[in-house]
């Protein structure tokens, strides 16, 4: 599996997207997100408060943090599930040359899948920030997560795919 790029503008600032497939970069990590998958293939999302968008469990590091330990954390605080196993999808390099804060400049978010129980119940606001929890399809996923619909998304996607089928 190769590398596949893409360049998207944003307010008037160009922005490269690199899809490493499994891999993580010698680079800072500026966030990671979770492909939590249950035994019947459901995906796993999570909206906060004050949020319409349903997103995959996961967030920033913290200083120190290692992508594997804000991986869990993160899913932790936000789908209330504790993650025994996590298996590196890729990381996605992102180029922003014209931010003022260095790491965004060049950074990676890391993305990993992991196969999860779904037997816990879910207390909305435990942790503060996530308000609910869903199981849906994985065909649709496309539907939820408006960042799969671009060509490293897509990317993202088809590994996501292909490692669940084995």
């Amino acid at each position: 599996m190769k590398a596949m790029s893409e360049k998207r503008n944003f307010n008037n600032k160009t922005v490269t997207f690199i899809w490493h497939p499994a891999k993580q970069l010698n680079l800072p990590v500026w966030q990671v997100y979770v492909f939590c998958v249950t035994k019947d293939n459901k995906v796993v999302l999570v909206r906060d408060k004050g949020e319409n968008r349903f997103t995959l469990p996961g967030g920033r590091t913290k200083a120190g943090e290692k992508a594997e330990e804000t991986a869990k954390r993160e899913t932790k605080e936000e789908a209330q599930i504790k993650l025994k196993n996590l298996f590196l999808l890729g990381s996605l390099e992102v180029v922003s040359p014209n931010e003022k804060n260095k790491i965004q400049r060049h950074h990676q978010q890391v993305r990993f899948i992991s196969r999860v129980p779904f037997n816990n119940q879910f207390i909305p606001g435990k942790y503060l920030e996530t308000e609910e929890r869903i199981l849906i399809e994985v065909g649709k996923l496309p539907n939820y997560l408006s960042w799969l619909k671009y060509p490293t998304g897509k990317a993202q996607y088809r590994a996501f795919l292909r490692h669940i089928k084995k």
